[in-house]
């Protein structure tokens, strides 16, 4: 058994200002050939985890806390960005566990939205963009068909043929439900300036007409598939573009027979299908853009080639399966890596180092393109 004893200290943040707690004495204790103990030190939006390793095929190879008095004999401390606590526990640079910032929030709501915490604090970021430490998407990842065999990914069996795409269809349109009527990226205002040109049906709280606007509410169920379907495309849209940043707005949707519509295309050419989805940015005008719409709409055959990823075989990786393990599952099969990873060093202010990990535009791309002509 390995000792260090050292000195425990705490931020505090008052009125804006870092002041240091007084020094308490602990002794942090690793057991040589013990499980790697994985401390989750902060509720998830409010609510305690302890089911994150739950399909995990390294579950029973770590152990998963929510006890803070174990923190001394933890290898790794998560931290939830919008649950930030008031008090941030420290350690000195010898001692071995790793503090772990997670969120699968973009960067400007993070920077806008969670407490404050210390420099030199976090080792690793658990989130959505590719350059993470640590991986935590939403919805997995999609492979390609070649990925797809290699690992023996099954099919998702999801419909491409003219009569599955075509049975529902009735309003030739674009569907969106949205209730964050002012963002960011200033989606509203690119939706708004297509609108004059294409038929865009909002539901949600951003909805003007009644009899729309109440789509997707009660009874409906929350995926609302049903009214989806009826469109020829549904839009997909963030309320901030950020590199890698791709949500359930899209994930829970994807397998629907319709087209999503994003904002920019860089941020999902890289992780999803090509040729399955349209995005704004594809088209120099919202007039250009509705033509476009407008012609997909009348013409079967162009339409179905958005649906040919699926008939090529591209598929989701497993959950958790093997490269492609997930969040504390990915922060379990990290520590247990061998020969066992030098200590990281701190990142010296993680808010400004994840935005620099997943920049995002403001609005200035929807500012621009909104007035074109």
């Amino acid at each position: 058994m390995l000792g260090i004893v050292g000195i425990f200290a705490v931020f505090v943040f008052l009125n804006g200002s870092v002041t240091v707690t007084p020094e308490v004495t602990v002794a942090p204790v690793k057991l040589e050939g013990k499980k790697p103990l994985i401390l989750v030190y902060t509720p998830v939006f409010g609510r305690m985890q302890d089911d994150f390793l739950d399909g995990c095929p390294f579950a029973d190879q770590c152990e998963l806390t929510l006890a803070k008095d174990r923190m001394p004999e933890s290898d790794a401390v998560v931290y939830h960005a919008y649950d930030f606590p008031d008090v941030f526990p420290f350690q000195k640079a010898e001692y071995h566990f790793k503090n772990v910032l997670y969120t699968q929030e973009n960067p400007v709501s993070v920077i806008k939205n969670a407490k404050r915490s210390p420099h030199n604090f976090f080792h690793w970021i658990m989130s959505y963009p590719r350059a993470s430490h640590l991986s935590a998407p939403y919805g997995t990842r999609w492979v390609d068909p070649d990925t797809a065999k290699r690992h023996g990914f099954p099919s998702l069996d999801l419909p491409y043929d003219a009569e599955s795409i075509f049975a529902n269809k009735s309003i030739s349109g674009a569907f969106w439900l949205v209730s964050n009527c002012n963002t960011t990226s200033k989606r509203e205002t690119a939706v708004a300036a297509l609108a004059k040109h294409f038929r865009v049906d909002i539901a949600g709280k951003c909805g003007t007409d009644s009899n729309i606007k109440s789509l997707c509410s009660e009874p409906y169920p929350a995926t609302c598939h049903e009214v989806y379907e009826k469109y020829y495309f549904f839009m997909a849209l963030e309320n901030a573009d950020c590199v890698d940043y791709i949500t359930e707005k899209y994930w829970s949707h994807y397998e629907l027979p319709v087209v999503p519509i994003v904002m920019r295309r860089y941020v999902y050419e890289k992780l999803i299908p090509p040729g399955s989805f349209i995005a704004f940015d594809d088209y120099p005008s919202p007039k250009a853009m509705a033509d476009h719409l407008t012609y997909l709409i009348g013409n079967q055959t162009a339409y179905l080639e958005y649906f040919k990823y699926r008939e090529q075989g591209w598929t989701r990786a497993g959950w958790n399966s093997a490269g492609y393990t997930l969040a504390v599952c990915n922060l379990c099969e990290k520590l247990l890596s061998t020969p066992p990873m030098p200590m990281p060093p701190r990142i010296l202010d993680v808010k400004k180092y994840f935005f620099k990990m997943a920049p995002c535009q403001m609005s200035q791309f929807t500012d621009k393109w909104s007035i074109q002509t």
